[in-house]
């Protein structure tokens, strides 16, 4: 089975940080703030595109509903961090991503929550929401992005438990 997206990141961060915390690593701790620089000026944006692989799958699957929506949730978000997070598309971001959530259940009870993709959806819904809400106490950039992540893989499970069903 192949690894949910973004986990290579993860782990590669989270071993960067730990090494980064011991003594003599002044090279590593370099490193980290230029991730982190990185990170923080283009991880927003990149991250949406993690959303192309569901929507392309539902494009194959002539499933252009949940394309269309798919689409509309990846052009508000990315317009909305490319902008500097306007209010006006805020509210846009936050009405589609609801709508692509309620399509993302939709999805799920239509495939009878076929196992094992039902249970990826579940785990990556768990993890997204693990990073929504650390968003705001610890580094914004780089869990915002993880929550864009863990969500696309939401939509691909949801996907493909409703495609692997009918």
């Amino acid at each position: 089975m192949t690894p949910l997206p973004g986990t290579s990141i993860l782990i590669i961060w989270g071993f960067i940080l730990f090494l980064g915390r011991k003594k003599g690593t002044h090279l590593l701790n370099k490193l980290e703030v230029k991730i982190k620089k990185y990170i923080k000026n283009d991880a927003l944006e990149w991250s949406n595109f993690f959303f192309l692989i569901p929507l392309i799958i539902a494009i194959i699957y002539h499933l252009y509903w949940y394309a269309i929506i798919l689409l509309v949730v990846l052009i508000v978000s990315y317009d909305f961090h490319l902008f500097h997070e306007t209010k006006k598309v805020y509210y846009l971001d936050v009405i589609f991503s609801s709508i692509l959530m309620l399509s993302n259940f939709g999805l799920l009870l239509m495939g009878h929550l076929n196992i094992p993709y039902s249970i990826w959806a579940i785990i990556s819904v768990f993890l997204a929401l693990v990073f929504y809400f650390r968003r705001s106490k610890h580094d914004y950039y780089i869990n915002h992005s993880l929550w864009h992540i863990f969500s696309a893989g939401v939509c691909f499970f949801c996907l493909v438990a409703y495609i692997s069903f009918i």
